[in-house]
């Protein structure tokens, strides 16, 4: 065994092979150089396959690039061994790494044989390219089918918002809906109660309203010190009498008959001050409570037309209020000023003031922050009285910092105030007049004021004298210019007397006086063969206009 290693390596039965080339320099120089560079390239060559099939475990042909590798390898042992038989003939070393180089370059053949179909199945460069370039259009396709996914995507998000926003405002809307509903149906039950107390409250006021005004108009009868105390007693009755009228119409637009007169502004703050000095003044000293009030009203205001008596119930309102905002005192100021086509009255108070939602539902009917104490009507009638006299309100207003209550009025022109002034008919004019009323106080009462006009009045206590005495007086012709006449009355109403009195002579005008006056003309219910409605207790203005315009009718 060692025998045959060392012929292996070493036979000296054999001659090197550099005495083949007769040991000559150049041809010894030539072969060593060729196949010394022969051997480095090829060993270099593996170790750079071994490094890319490291790199690249995804290749599907390492088997053939490891045996192409060994291939490699043993090509390069041969020709190393070309050097070294140079000077020591190991042939058979050589042979048999010429074997191994047979052997590896079988499977090698045949693998790249085999591997040769699958290579040209490998896309060209220009195909590469092209298939690139479809890559990148579809890429660039899928980022525009993304971009439209997400605009897509964005627009759905903005019409379920815009979507979601329509939902909300129809809920709030509907909210607000119940509420008005629920509103107006405490309005209704407010209405239906008022009315049916109204009929009686105003009976019961007609006398004393009447009376005082009979009283006051006699100017050379009444002293000062007397005609103040029927000047209170007038108003008091005045004021009764609307808030009953109110609490069936918050929201009720300006009658037709609606009569204005003129007003001066600056005259009733000042009776709202004296009116209201026991709650901020007598009462809140009582309680250790100061409130400073302070009024400041401009010279030569112009005139406003209106119900007196609902603008200073509306002043008393909102001082009132005020004065409850300020429940550890502060400063009270009551502001009149004017522009060219207004009146601008402001009750301003340093109290607790009010919070954006408290200020949107203040005017509302029935809201209150004072809990028990409070009703919910005040700011209401307010609301009622500016919408009625074609006004405007405004409230500023935020916690801590108090509130301004800004009422504006239109101002009364000096056309429309001589207008006024002119329309109110002369108490001269004379007319025959038959009043029908089972209430003998009401019917004392107006024929007073009647006949201090110069009227002839005849009075008939129930509905059927009423007939009685209408048809004796035309049976001696003796008519009468107008018949005014009570609705409610037992056994024979209005509606029936003014039916006979229309029978017996169509041509004479008939006024329906009741308590009933103001829920009727809201409801549009004139009774047949009545010419005019008008409510108790009646404004004698109103009264005398209605008798001039009926009689004035009745003559042409």
């Amino acid at each position: 065994m060692l025998d045959a290693v060392r012929t292996l390596f070493s036979d000296p039965d054999f001659m090197p092979h550099g005495m083949c080339y007769l040991w000559r320099p150049g041809i010894l120089s030539l072969h060593i150089i060729s196949d010394g560079l022969i051997t480095l390239a090829y060993f270099s060559i593996p170790f750079t396959l071994l490094y890319f099939v490291h790199e690249r475990k995804d290749l599907q042909f390492n088997r053939m690039f490891v045996c192409f590798a060994v291939f490699i390898v043993a090509c390069g042992a041969t020709h190393l061994l070309e050097i070294w038989v140079i000077w020591n003939p190991v042939y058979w070393l050589s042979g048999i790494v010429k074997a191994i180089t047979a052997v590896a370059s079988v499977p090698t053949a045949i693998l790249l044989a085999r591997l040769v179909p699958q290579a040209l199945q490998l896309p060209s460069p220009s195909a590469l390219k092209s298939a690139n370039a479809e890559l990148e259009r579809e890429i660039a396709e899928r980022k525009r089918a993304e971009a439209d996914i997400r605009r897509m995507n964005d627009r759905l998000e903005e019409r379920v918002a815009e979507r979601t926003r329509e939902l909300e405002q129809a809920n709030s809307t509907l909210r607000q809906t119940q509420l008005a509903v629920m509103q107006n149906e405490r309005l209704r039950a407010l209405g239906q109660m008022a009315s049916g107390i109204a009929h009686d409250i105003n009976n019961a006021l007609s006398p004393a309203f009447l009376n005082c005004r009979a009283m006051l108009e006699r100017r050379d009868d009444v002293d000062n010190e007397l005609r103040e105390f029927l000047t209170d007693i007038h108003r008091s009755v005045e004021d009764v009498m609307h808030t009953v009228t109110r609490m069936t119409e918050f929201y009720r637009a300006r009658e037709p008959q609606f009569v204005p007169t003129p007003i001066a502004v600056s005259h009733i703050l000042e009776q709202v001050v004296d009116f209201t000095r026991p709650r901020w003044h007598d009462m809140a000293q009582e309680q250790g409570i100061v409130i400073d009030l302070t009024m400041q009203v401009l010279p030569d205001l112009p005139m406003i037309l209106g119900v007196e008596s609902e603008i200073r119930h509306a002043l008393v309102n909102l001082i009132l209020n005020a004065v409850d905002a300020m429940p550890e005192g502060g400063a009270l100021s009551l502001e009149v000023g004017s522009t060219e086509r207004a009146v601008i009255v402001e009750v301003r108070d340093t109290g607790t003031g009010m919070t954006e939602e408290v200020r949107g539902k203040c005017l509302e009917p029935f809201f209150t922050t004072k809990g028990q104490r409070g009703t919910g009507l005040g700011l209401a009638m307010v609301y009622g009285m500016v919408q009625r006299h074609e006004a405007d309100i405004e409230i500023d207003s935020s916690p801590g910092r108090g509130t301004t209550m800004r009422l504006t009025f239109p101002a009364c022109a000096a056309d429309r105030l001589t207008d006024l002034r002119a329309a109110i008919p002369s108490r001269a004019n004379s007319a025959r007049i038959l009043v029908v009323d089972d209430d003998r106080r009401v019917s004392k009462s107006l024929r007073r004021v009647l006949e201090a006009d110069g009227h002839r009045v005849t009075v008939a206590d129930g509905g059927q004298a009423g007939i009685d005495t209408f048809l004796a007086a035309t049976g001696r012709g003796e008519s009468f210019s107008i018949v005014i006449c009570d609705l409610g009355m037992p056994h024979i109403d209005g509606r029936r007397v003014a039916a006979a009195v229309k029978a017996a002579s169509p041509k004479t005008p008939i006024v329906l006086l009741t308590g009933w006056g103001y829920s009727m003309r809201e409801n549009g219910d004139l009774p047949s063969h009545v010419d005019h409605l008008l409510s108790k207790p009646p404004d004698v203005n109103e009264l005398r206009l209605a008798i001039s315009k009926l009689t004035a009718e009745m003559e042409t």
